[in-house]
């Protein structure tokens, strides 16, 4: 009997250990006060259980535990490290508490019917409870990833040089760049799997959204935080299949029926472009202008960046238009000083802004 009660006593622990963490980041990630409660409850139900359906005591769970003994347990930590993102600890927390709920059932089915009952229960309610908050989450990270003004597109088709490469990159960085896109349009896959790992750390130290173009392969093997595709691309529908649910997918449109094919499709965030002349497109297009853009824009839900000839000395017009983020190439990538374009392109944008807020509130 001892050795079930010492079962009990660390599944228990396990359990209530993992809804924990769930409780924590709907409380204070998500700031949910229904999901925090449900797993509070859920957390204090699966503690009641030994007590309330078999009799046992916090003393009893005491005497059986033997921490020292235990030959799987973890005091380095070496677990939750591996983990990395926040998603990958919500799912490994819920797990826990499933797998333990499990143990726990099965354990106390032949001598404890009725809390064998309760814990299947509270398994399935963990199985839901799970599902929201990942999805709530998800939906939450995504959109704290397209949270900036200045969007940096760039690849060796624009500075061929990679030494140079990386230090417009770090420099736009400096200038407090909120997200890069390695669009590479030359050099083989493996090449660019190499460029893409390199940049993703130095773009996720820096606190920003690092996407690859095109590539939602590359994107992956490289654990980007999302992947833009062009019209040309993969569709959509088949780049959702091929990614986790958390990372997020932009599409670049340039008219209202492709804006409005990609939001209904279940894209992230859509770009609108160009908008003015730009030679940074392999294939040329007519630049919207800043009438069109704002008619297309009226019209989206999602996130939208705007993109094609942009800098400091238009950019204005464009924000008082509508545009919230602001992706350019050329404008920092072919200045001497990068950290100092972008800053420049930033005080612009944010200026404005304030102007546009400070004019619809009269």
């Amino acid at each position: 009997m001892n050795e079930l009660i010492r079962i009990i006593d660390a599944d228990t622990n396990r359990a209530c250990e993992g809804m924990r963490v769930l409780s924590d980041v709907a409380r204070f990630v998500l700031n949910n006060a229904s999901l925090a409660e449900r797993a509070g409850a859920l957390r204090r139900a699966i503690r009641d259980i030994a007590s309330a359906k078999m009799g046992l005591g916090e003393q009893h769970l005491l005497d059986a535990r033997n921490v020292d003994g235990d030959p799987d347990k973890d005091t380095t930590g070496e677990r939750a490290r591996s983990r990395g993102r926040l998603v990958d600890t919500v799912a490994a927390s819920a797990r826990r508490t499933q797998e333990a709920l499990r143990s726990l059932e099965e354990f106390s089915a032949p001598l404890f019917g009725d809390a064998a009952a309760e814990y299947a229960r509270l398994r399935f309610e963990c199985y839901n409870l799970h599902a929201e908050i990942a999805l709530a989450l998800r939906e939450k990270l995504k959109l704290d990833l397209l949270d900036f003004d200045l969007y940096l597109v760039v690849g060796s088709q624009d500075v061929p040089d990679e030494e140079r490469l990386f230090e417009v990159v770090m420099g736009a960085l400096k200038g407090g760049v909120g997200a890069v896109q390695l669009r590479e349009k030359v050099g083989t896959k493996r090449r660019l799997l190499e460029i893409a790992r390199r940049m993703r750390d130095v773009v996720k130290q820096a606190g920003a959204a690092f996407i690859v173009n095109d590539h939602v392969d590359v994107a992956a093997a490289c654990d980007a935080d999302g992947v833009h595709l062009g019209q040309d691309d993969l569709p959509l529908n088949e780049a959702k299949k091929m990614l986790p649910l958390s990372m997020i997918i932009g599409v670049s449109t340039h008219d209202l029926m492709q804006a409005l094919a990609a939001q209904q499709g279940g894209a992230d965030y859509i770009n609108i472009g160009p908008i003015y002349a730009t030679a940074t497109k392999e294939i040329p297009r007519d630049p919207l202008g800043v009438k069109a853009f704002a008619g297309i824009a009226k019209h989206v839900r999602i996130p939208f960046t705007v993109m094609g000839g942009i800098n400091e000395e238009n950019v204005r017009n464009l924000v008082l238009a509508g545009a919230e983020r602001i992706a350019v190439v050329s404008a920092i990538a072919a200045d001497p000083d990068p950290a100092a374009a972008t800053e420049r392109l930033l005080q612009v944008i944010r200026t404005t802004k304030g102007e546009r807020a400070r004019s619809l509130s009269t």
